[in-house]
């Protein structure tokens, strides 16, 4: 499921992931089983984290963050 007001590019792969509501995933990225929010994460297995202290801030940001600088879909 793919929340509002989210930027998706091409070249993202997802399988079984729940994007939350102005999220941005950038080119390169391959989730499968996650749920991803701008700030969070959660696997299936019940853990995760804050976005910003692991390697996912190479490719997930806010979309708010960056308005004017791209199209939100």
């Amino acid at each position: 499921m793919i929340g509002s007001n989210c930027k998706i590019h091409s070249g993202v792969e997802l399988s079984n992931v729940f994007v939350g509501d102005y999220t941005r995933i950038r080119p390169g990225f391959k989730g499968k089983n996650l749920l991803i929010t701008s700030e969070y994460y959660v696997t299936v297995d019940g853990s995760g984290g804050s976005i910003s202290d692991s390697n996912l801030k190479n490719y997930i940001s806010d979309v708010r963050s960056l308005e004017g600088n791209s199209t939100v879909h």
